[in-house]
């Protein structure tokens, strides 16, 4: 196949089951990690990857927790010396890519091998 150069994840989960659980109250969660049947592991297969890494996330996300970015940033098989964690600051879910962030892909970007 293909080969790419980096790999970007923008408010990435560690799976559907631990953003879902992350989303629903506490006293509901493990009806989710017990019968979901939807299956997307990101946390599972992210240590396959050897491309370079950008990931962006906010702490202030309020559906996936910023957690799930730095595990897989943690996990992630890509080379250290191209891989890249942004906290997107006062950032939700779903706004556009604030202008620090951007700055930093750019410079990620070019700055790859």
């Amino acid at each position: 196949g293909q080969k790419f150069k980096g790999l970007i994840i923008d408010s990435g989960f560690r799976s559907y089951k631990d953003a879902a659980y992350a989303y629903v109250t506490p006293m509901f969660g493990w009806l989710i990690r017990l019968g979901w049947p939807v299956v997307m592991d990101n946390i599972g297969i992210i240590d396959q990857t050897k491309a370079c890494l950008f990931v962006y996330h906010s702490k202030d996300d309020e559906v996936v927790p910023y957690f799930h970015a730095e595990d897989l940033y943690e996990k992630a098989g890509s080379p250290e010396s191209c891989k890249k964690l942004v906290n997107a600051e006062d950032f939700l879910h779903g706004d556009l890519t604030p202008r620090h962030v951007q700055e930093a892909l750019v410079t990620w970007y070019k700055a790859l091998p």
